[in-house]
């Protein structure tokens, strides 16, 4: 028996690697397809899956309490005088390209849609309009210039301003808080 020439050995020992080579390339390659395909898939279905939970979340809320729960830490929730409510979700993300999603519903039933980017200018809000409602003209009117110097925001899909918002700050009742909510890029819709 003569031993293997190790010229062969050494064609075999590079055909073995050069094809263990070729599946771990391979699988490398797979992965990364499959990460970016699952990242596209993602991004593409975002928007469906946050109307999705934000309408589950939403269409339970009957009274002050439930709505209250219902508000996320970008959302808020508006209250007026006579017992009307206003509650708000909002979210977004900033990942290759910016989406948004805001969802409201009233006291009264009406729910209002809506995909401008809010950038978190809405969180809280709730809580500075009751803060406005008791400031005095001076503090309203140092606020109201600093907000002009500013400027609203230039076409639907900008972020918008503190003088984009006013009207919703000061909205008197529910009728006046959808109109302001209309004028910044709302539309009524259905759950």
């Amino acid at each position: 028996m003569s031993s293997p020439k190790p010229v062969e050995s050494r064609a075999a020992a590079r055909g073995w690697l050069g094809r263990t080579f070729v599946w771990c390339g391979g699988g490398v390659m797979v992965s990364i397809a499959a990460v970016f395909v699952w990242f596209r898939w993602d991004e593409a279905t975002w928007l469906a899956r946050a109307r999705e939970d934000s309408v589950a979340r939403l269409r339970g809320v009957a009274d002050e309490t439930s709505a209250r729960a219902a508000v996320n830490y970008l959302g808020t929730f508006l209250t007026f005088t006579n017992g009307d409510w206003v509650v708000i979700r909002y979210r977004d993300i900033h990942v290759n390209r910016v989406q948004s999603h805001s969802l409201a519903k009233t006291s009264d039933g009406r729910w209002l849609e809506s995909e401008r980017h809010f950038c978190g200018t809405i969180q809280g809000l709730g809580r500075r309009a009751d803060e406005w409602r008791r400031a005095d003209s001076e503090y309203q009117t140092e606020w109201r210039s600093m907000w002009q110097e500013d400027g609203p925001g230039r076409h639907t899909n900008s972020v918008p301003s503190g003088l984009d918002l006013l009207p919703l700050l000061e909205a008197s009742n529910l009728d006046s808080a959808v109109q302001a909510l209309l004028r910044l890029g709302f539309r009524p819709t259905e759950p």
